[in-house]
């Protein structure tokens, strides 16, 4: 399969956009007044080399969704998805392993345009990490998986352990929640934007966003890569935020 057309880059280790994009609200904030809704992605491509995939929280992509997907982003963009609320919410890890590989084979079709598959744990489940053990192992191998975690009791110690032992990435968050720790278990960081202060509705400013530059720049020059996703969706501060960190994180590089 082959994509559309490459943008450039700031650099090809750091993956910066939103969480989501079709967001009528973004009308005439982001998107021009006119602009159809089925031209959005295009749209947003044209800004953006990533996307957070949400839609697949709610329903499970079929395979003509994500060629789709494949065949209409330009040559260098990458997919990060959430994996359906099937696994996470209902069946809270326990015996998902079936639907979760059947998940994982669909995202495959995304070949070289797969960024990271998200698990986000609900709020309601507190830490067992034999649970998660089972679940993480049974994962096909070779792809980049994250997890956000949601309940505090799993900010632990062998938490960061067992996400190290099988590569697994700890999704960064910055909200309202709890103060979240910036800790790396993979060759990768992974950074949820919800709003500091204020779920969603938060706009970040440019001190905070700074902050962040640096530290992302600190994870290349250790050789590690970066996707960052913005879900601050409100009166779309989540595309302003977005650019703009992707302006301080040009400006902090060598």
């Amino acid at each position: 399969m082959e994509g559309g057309q490459s943008t450039e880059l700031s650099s090809p280790d750091i993956h910066i956009g939103t969480s989501g994009y079709s967001y009528p609200h973004w009308q005439g904030v982001f998107y021009p007044d006119q602009l159809p809704a089925k031209s959005y992605f295009e749209f947003y491509s044209q800004h953006f080399q990533t996307v957070e995939i949400n839609y697949s929280f709610y329903r499970i992509p079929t395979l003509k969704q994500i060629e789709s997907w494949y065949h209409k982003s330009p040559t260098v963009f990458l997919f990060s998805l959430k994996a359906p609320k099937l696994i996470t919410h209902q069946h809270r890890l326990g015996q998902a392993g079936g639907v979760a590989r059947a998940f994982i084979r669909l995202t495959k079709s995304l070949q070289e345009k797969l960024g990271v598959i998200l698990f986000q744990l609900p709020p309601s489940l507190a830490v067992d990490l034999e649970l998660l053990r089972e679940f993480i192992s049974d994962l096909p191998a070779g792809l980049k998986y994250a997890f956000e975690f949601r309940h505090p009791s799993w900010l632990i110690e062998p938490l960061f352990v067992l996400l190290q032992d099988y590569k697994i990435g700890f999704c960064i968050i910055d909200s309202p929640l709890f103060d979240c720790p910036h800790r790396l278990t993979a060759d990768f960081a992974y950074y949820r934007f919800h709003g500091a202060k204020s779920w969603v509705d938060y706009l970040y400013s440019d001190e905070e966003l700074r902050r962040f530059a640096i530290e992302m720049r600190q994870h290349l020059e250790n050789h590690r890569e970066v996707f960052a996703y913005f879900n601050n969706d409100v009166a779309g501060y989540a595309v302003r935020n977005a650019q703009r960190l992707q302006e301080f994180v040009t400006e902090t590089a060598p």
